[in-house]
């Protein structure tokens, strides 16, 4: 495996975790987190894994383009911020500031 693969699962996989820690916030904040201990515990690592999860395809997808070489390697950096960005404006997330106020 190649370095610049690498670094593009390892962005994938935190820009997942991410979007999947600030879901599993907002459904805290909104109450809707099941009481149950086995319960919350799945919901809680169910998001992280399935950010992650759902990054991973979409990159690993990417990636085989990039293979192809029907997208250059540029086009393919700002497909993966620009999904970023937009999951996160899709959670709410739009600076810095919404990220330390959901933490509070």
């Amino acid at each position: 495996m190649s370095n610049n693969q690498e670094n593009a699962e390892i962005a994938w996989l935190l820009f997942g975790v991410a979007a999947g820690f600030v879901l599993a916030a907002k459904i805290h904040a909104a109450g809707a987190l099941p009481v149950e201990e086995p319960m919350r515990g799945v919901v809680i690592i169910g998001s992280l894994a399935g950010g992650g999860a759902l990054f991973g395809v979409i990159g690993s997808h990417l990636q085989d383009e990039v293979a192809r070489e029907k997208i250059s390697r540029a086009t393919y950096w700002t497909t993966v911020f620009g999904i970023a960005v937009a999951s996160f404006t899709l959670l709410g997330i739009t600076g810095v500031d919404d990220l330390l106020a959901l933490i509070r």
